[in-house]
């Protein structure tokens, strides 16, 4: 996949995550009425957070661990960008928290969609194997 559709793919998929994690905070949030700036803000953190994904297509030059950390801290900056222009007042450690913790969600998530489409992968390496043989 070129580079091109690989960052679009990145967008949204990041606009999804970043939209249906907003969506079921709003639903326990007590705060319910959603403004233009808050929608606009939500998918444009997502576009971004998607966009810095493509860091993972470095490994000839950055190690995994290098890559998660430096999308870690992208991502992160960007989080708290949102909260400031949405005047979303966090702590330090309760907001840190709470980037983390979800931030291990959707990694979680995103990893075993990448594992299960590798097992997919090999069965049908497998199979095709099998059929010239």
């Amino acid at each position: 996949m070129d580079l091109a559709r690989k960052a679009i793919r990145g967008v949204l998929v990041g606009i999804a995550f970043s939209s249906s994690i907003y969506l079921i905070s709003k639903l326990f949030s007590k705060t319910l009425p959603i403004s233009k700036l808050e929608i606009f803000s939500v998918l444009l953190l997502g576009a971004f957070i998607g966009l810095f994904s493509l860091i993972f297509e470095m490994d000839e030059y950055l190690s995994f661990l290098a890559q998660l950390i430096i999308h870690f801290f992208l991502s992160a900056f960007t989080v708290f960008i949102y909260a400031y222009v949405n005047n979303v007042h966090v702590t330090l450690i309760g907001g840190s928290l709470g980037f983390i913790s979800i931030y291990i969600v959707v990694w979680l998530i995103v990893k075993s969609q990448i594992n299960h489409d590798i097992k997919e992968i090999n069965q049908k390496l497998s199979a095709k194997k099998n059929e010239d043989d």
